[in-house]
């Protein structure tokens, strides 16, 4: 065991070395904390503070959209679309989706008249005031709110959102 003192006297290093035990310890306000333990539980704080940045949990749908409104950075067919959202991996996840028509129109709701406003406001960044794809025939207008039908072959964007169905 070798002892370090590090500075001030409520900080003590203490490093052990043998077969059963080769950590770090910091004797911080009487007590001893394992560093790699407490550097693991700061990394997963970590990955779950910027998963926060990254996506929104509806608290009254359960379901978790990204912050970003714009993540494909382009408009896309229905086709493209569908499997865009099926391959992407944002925050920490793999098994987004493009959402139903009825889930876009109920989140779009909070925005009122001016969804795309309202998102990029509150907490959301990039959200577009133009046709939003869905996956059941419908668009859902950010600029106005609006829902309508569209035709596939036109290019729109696309919100991607996990869980529920």
């Amino acid at each position: 065991m070798a002892v370090v003192k590090a500075g001030s006297p409520e900080l003590l290093r203490v490093s052990m070395a043998n077969d059963s035990d080769s950590s770090v310890y910091e004797y911080v306000d009487g007590e001893f904390i394992n560093l790699v333990e407490r550097q693991q539980r700061e990394a997963v704080a970590a990955v779950a503070a910027e998963r926060k940045r990254q996506v929104y949990t509806d608290p009254q749908t359960g379901l978790m959209w990204a912050k970003n409104g714009s993540i494909a950075g382009k408009k896309m067919k229905w086709d493209d679309a569908m499997s865009w959202a099926k391959n992407l991996h944002y925050g920490g996840y793999s098994d987004w989706r493009v959402p139903s028509k009825k889930e876009l129109e109920l989140f779009s709701r909070r925005g009122g008249n001016k969804p795309s406003e309202w998102f990029n406001t509150n907490g959301f960044n990039f959200v577009q005031a133009y046709d939003y794809l869905s996956s059941t025939a419908g668009v859902v207008d950010m600029y106005g709110g609006y829902m309508d039908d569209y035709n596939k072959s036109f290019s729109n964007f696309v919100w991607p959102v996990r869980g529920g169905q």
